[in-house]
C-alpha cells in the first residue's frame, strides 16, 4: 500500500490519504495545508493519546503557531533570536497553564496577557540584563 494522496476528481468528494506505520498528518488551519511527517516513533506518534503535546525539534515560532491553532490564543513576539530557538519538550496537552509554565521555565520567558487570549512574549534574560545594568548604575551613584 502506498502512502500519500489519492487523487479524486469527483466534485464534492474528499481526497483520500493513506498512511504507513510511522507516518503522521498535520493540518495547519491558518493556511489550510496538510503536511505529512515520516519516521515517527510509536511514542511520538501516540503522544496525543496520552494527553502529551510533543514539541520535538520545533522552533519557538512554530510552537506559537501550533499553540494558537490548539488553544485559540494570539501571541506577539518580536525577538527573532527567541523565535528561532529549537524546543524538545513534552507537556500536558489539555492544560494551557501547564504548557505556558513549562515554556516559561524552559525558555526563560513570560507570557503577559494583554487582552483576553492575547499574549505578548517577553524574554526574561533581557530584563535581567537591564536590571543588572540598573543595579551597576545604582551602585556607582551611591
Amino acid at each position: 500500500m502506498n502512502s500519500g494522496f489519492k487523487k479524486n476528481n469527483k466534485p464534492g468528494r474528499i481526497n483520500e490519504i493513506v498512511l504507513n506505520p510511522g507516518e503522521q498528518l498535520n493540518y495547519n488551519t491558518k493556511v489550510g495545508k496538510v503536511e505529512k511527517s515520516e519516521g515517527l516513533s510509536i511514542i511520538s506518534a501516540a503522544a496525543w493519546k496520552m494527553n502529551i503535546l510533543n514539541l520535538k525539534d520545533l522552533q519557538f515560532r512554530e510552537v506559537l503557531e501550533l499553540l494558537s491553532n490548539i488553544y485559540g490564543q494570539l501571541f506577539e513576539c518580536d525577538d527573532e533570536s527567541l523565535l528561532s530557538k529549537t524546543l524538545y519538550l513534552g507537556v500536558p496537552y489539555s492544560d494551557w497553564d501547564a504548557v505556558c509554565h513549562a515554556l516559561e521555565l524552559s525558555l526563560d520567558i513570560r507570557f503577559e496577557e494583554i487582552a483576553e487570549q492575547h499574549y505578548e512574549v517577553k524574554d526574561n534574560t533581557t530584563n535581567k540584563k537591564q536590571d543588572t545594568k540598573y543595579q551597576q548604575y545604582k551602585n556607582i551613584n551611591e
